[in-house]
Formats: structure tokens, C-alpha cells, sequence
């Protein structure tokens, strides 16, 4: 991860079947790391290291889920690219 240079990455996939939650991993190398569900914020992140934040029990929904990472006063510094479901479900 470039710390000069904001980066943000969700790691795997999102196509799940209904009633599937699980902990999703972002790597960024902002302060702070939201995730969006359908647009809708999941919360911030705890961060588990350095560069990875960690949402546990994050329920799937139909959709796509995005990141988005802050510096340390709160201005958004890197925005995700979108996942969305795509074709069926994998699990």
C-alpha cells in the first residue's frame, strides 16, 4: 500500500446467497475506512493493522457495497470502486 498516495481496496467478492454475514476486509492506507451497503453506511471499520480494517457481521444484500477512506480530520480522501453482485451466487 502507497502511503504517499490514497488507495483503497475491498478484498473478495460480494455474491452471496440470502442470509449469508460475514466480516468484509478492506486495505487502505487512509485513517478511517466506511463501508456503504446499497449506499447506506455499515459504519467505520476497526482496524486490524496498518492498512486493514475489518466490518464484522455485515449481512449481504443484494446490491453493491463500496469503501471509502477519511484522513485523520475527517475529509474523504479515497473512494472505493463499487462491488456489486454479478451473475449467481457463489455461496
Amino acid at each position: 500500500m502507497d502511503v504517499e498516495r490514497p488507495g483503497i481496496h475491498i478484498l473478495g467478492h460480494w455474491n452471496y446467497k440470502d442470509g449469508v454475514v460475514k466480516n468484509i476486509y478492506v486495505v487502505s492506507s487512509a485513517e478511517k475506512v466506511e463501508l456503504l451497503v446499497n449506499g447506506k453506511s455499515k459504519g467505520f471499520g476497526e482496524q486490524t493493522s496498518r492498512f486493514l480494517f475489518t466490518f464484522r457481521n455485515i449481512a449481504w444484500e443484494k446490491g453493491n457495497i463500496t469503501a471509502v477512506g477519511y484522513d485523520a480530520t475527517g475529509k474523504k480522501v479515497v473512494y472505493g470502486k463499487n462491488m456489486r453482485q454479478r451473475g449467481s451466487p457463489l455461496l
